[in-house]
């Protein structure tokens, strides 16, 4: 065979002309700019999402401290287990839309429970002579229907009363009435009458 000669490698000039040259940097540089105007729009809705988020954060916010505070002052009515029959006495506090239960055990730990007025379905009271006992039943939990919150040595005058308030927030609940925004002494008077 022949012999073979080395291959030369051939430097080939770029053939494109100037004009094709600067047209592909003018696409180029467009294309650069569109995504720069992109990003700056992506940032500012970002900033405005942002702005917007804080917003219904702040809105937010208030509702809740507002909601709060309403719920700090609308406590209506107080009771307390009496002491020397119970050694460690619990509390009972009815508010406008809850029902809060703190049950005391040695050394000063307790347990609270609370319970939202929708999810009641009755209380009762057994009297004796000098003390009551309270039973609120609550709807969420099937095992408390058997075994209801129970207080224990309660004066006859506060399980009356507490009965009372808790039978009419329950019939003002289900009539679909917004309670939350009338004082307590207002209100008081109004619900015990409704469970008569």
């Amino acid at each position: 065979m022949g012999s073979l000669e080395p291959t030369t490698i051939y430097n080939i000039p770029n053939t494109t002309s100037l004009s094709e040259t600067s047209i592909g940097d003018k696409a180029r540089a467009k294309a650069i700019k569109d995504v720069r105007e992109d990003f700056r729009i992506d940032k500012e809705n970002l900033a405005n999402a942002k702005k917007q988020l804080d917003n219904r954060g702040r809105e937010s916010l208030l509702k809740i401290k507002k909601i709060s505070q309403n719920h700090l002052s609308r406590i209506l009515f107080k009771a307390r287990t009496v002491f020397p029959f119970d050694f460690f006495p619990n509390e009972l506090r009815i508010c406008s839309t809850k029902i809060e239960v703190l049950q005391n055990t040695l050394l000063n730990a307790f347990s609270q429970r609370t319970f939202l007025l929708k999810d009641i379905v009755y209380a009762e009271i057994n009297s004796s002579f000098f003390f009551s006992t309270l039973r609120i039943v609550n709807n969420t939990l099937p095992h408390l229907r058997e075994d209801p919150i129970t207080l224990n040595y309660l004066r006859n005058g506060d399980a009356v009363q507490a009965k009372k308030i808790i039978d009419g927030l329950l019939i003002a609940n289900a009539s679909g009435v917004d309670i939350s925004a009338i004082e307590p002494r207002d209100l008081l008077p109004h619900i015990e009458a409704l469970a008569n």
